[in-house]
């Protein structure tokens, strides 16, 4: 999602820029999540996964509004924090949107706005 995030609107990016950052992740494996953040409503894009042939392609084209929220979630200290803490670290079984979820439940605290 940063990576995501630093490219000039209105630019799409492919697998091979994400696997450039990622040089120790396997391609279906990067694919996955990134179909995991465009299920979330994070992202809108194009996934395809190929698993027999352990390829896949992906074309990011733009960080939905929600997803805009759960990175500004995350770039506070304490959100990403506590979130770790209490659920990354802790390997609670979560999903990205369980993950969203809690983080900007905590980021709206902070704004008083829950």
């Amino acid at each position: 999602m940063l990576f995501a995030e630093e490219q000039p609107a209105a630019t799409s990016f492919h697998l091979h820029n994400l696997k450039e950052r990622l040089p120790d992740s396997d391609e279906t494996v990067i694919a996955d999540h990134v179909l995991q953040l465009k299920e979330e409503g994070l992202v809108e894009g194009t996934v395809l996964l190929y698993p027999k042939e352990k390829t896949a392609k992906i074309r990011i084209e733009r960080i939905t509004s929600q997803g805009h929220d759960f990175i500004r979630a995350l770039k506070d200290d304490s959100v990403w924090s506590k979130t770790k803490k209490e659920v990354i670290d802790q390997g609670k079984a979560a999903s990205i949107g369980m993950i969203v979820e809690y983080a900007t439940g905590l980021a709206k605290e902070a704004l008083g706005l829950s």
